[in-house]
């Protein structure tokens, strides 16, 4: 991803460094590192366990960061959320696979722990 789009996706995502981003999917972090530059608290969801030890090696010293390693349809928005130790609100921010996007927005907007801020890319 260049960095104009990166830009983009944090600019689209209205942060502060006071915020909390639950971000679902963070691959290989290229993302979560912008995030962790200009927000306060980051919840990385990712369900591949690989992946998982990539970004604990690459971000493990990261105090803003927390990581989960689990499928974001298996854990309640709550759930993500007090992995973090972090209150509403917070932003969703995910760069998801077409064919998972619906059951993920599905997962968050029917909760009682909605977030009001999602940033989405396809």
């Amino acid at each position: 991803i260049s960095n104009e789009i990166l830009d983009r996706i944090v600019e689209a995502a209205d942060l502060s460094p006071s915020s909390t981003v639950a971000e679902v999917g963070p691959g290989l972090g290229v993302v979560t590192t912008e995030l962790l530059q200009r927000t306060g608290r980051v919840i990385a969801v990712e369900i591949d366990e690989n992946l998982c030890r990539h970004l604990e090696e690459r971000f493990g010293d990261r105090e803003n960061l927390n990581l989960v390693c689990n499928d974001i349809l298996k854990i309640s928005p709550r759930e993500i959320l007090d992995a973090g130790d972090a209150e509403q609100p917070y932003t969703l921010v995910g760069n998801l696979p077409y064919y998972i996007t619906a059951p993920i927005l599905r997962h968050f907007l029917e909760s009682d722990c909605q977030p009001p801020h999602l940033v989405i890319m396809l």
